[in-house]
């Protein structure tokens, strides 16, 4: 059954890939509103769990634009980004910005936590291995390497209907997985990339491109505006054979941040 519903969930976000991908009309779309709506203001939260090996070098960045529409800001950085957190931390914000690097088990994309585990340490391993058996049984959380990972399982089985909200913008390689469990969670809108090799976190250019659509988001642009935006300004003078990361959305469109 979660095998079936993950591949549900892939297979309805590449086509809304695709979509927004080659949604780009000749002009830009209408400006926005630029007021303090509804959604404006609140907590946001900047998760970065890898802070250590792939660091954020725009914390700063990210920080004005959110605090620009009157969100305060939480950087949850390295060990706070823990296996606990994410079992009940993600419900305490309005808006959410995951920098997520993941790796591939068993028909499933595993999200590294700042949780990691000494290589070589075989007794640190199996105290995990029996601490969280239930999860790994379950398929909610494995290990590779140093790495404590979560799956969409985990968020799913988490955050019961209505405790999440908001906005959640992903960033990260496997990311579009984790729609299905943050919107089941009641979050209004979930951004992520199909993030191919040479947009993994360690390079920046997911950074750059992540600022560069919030920007847009915080002129007032809908959640749906705003990805087809972001495809009209950086392609714009690049031509035909620039690439770009294939930037999904998911939920309600016409959130505004």
């Amino acid at each position: 059954m979660e095998e079936m519903m993950r591949s549900t969930v892939i297979a309805s976000l590449a086509i809304l890939c695709i979509f927004s991908s080659s949604f780009l009309p000749g002009s830009a779309f209408a400006s926005p509103l630029i007021f303090d709506g509804p959604n404006g203001g609140g907590t946001a939260a900047l998760i970065s769990p890898l802070e250590k090996w792939e660091p954020t070098a725009t914390i700063e960045a990210y920080t004005s634009i959110l605090e620009s529409r009157g969100y305060s800001v939480d950087a949850i950085l390295d060990e706070a980004a823990s296996i606990e957190f994410f079992r009940n931390g993600l419900s305490n914000y309005d808006l959410i910005v995951l920098r997520l690097d993941s790796f591939y088990y068993e028909g499933l994309s595993y999200f590294c936590t700042g949780q990691t585990l000494e290589v070589n340490a075989i007794s640190q391993r199996s105290e995990y291995t029996e601490q969280y058996a239930a999860e790994i049984a379950a398929h909610e959380i494995s290990f590779k390497g140093p790495c404590v990972g979560f799956s969409m399982i985990y968020i799913l089985h988490s955050y019961a209907k209505g405790s999440l909200h908001g906005l959640v913008i992903a960033v990260g390689p496997g990311t579009p997985e984790l729609a299905a469990s943050f919107l089941n969670g009641g979050a209004a809108a979930f951004i992520s990339y199909e993030t191919p090799v040479e947009y993994s976190l360690s390079w920046g250019r997911t950074d750059c491109n992540s600022l560069f659509l919030l920007r847009i988001l915080a002129e007032g642009y809908t959640v749906r505006n705003a990805v087809g935006e972001f495809y009209i300004r950086a392609t714009r003078g690049h031509g035909s054979t620039a690439t770009w990361p294939s930037i999904c959305w998911v939920g309600d469109g016409d959130y505004t941040i």
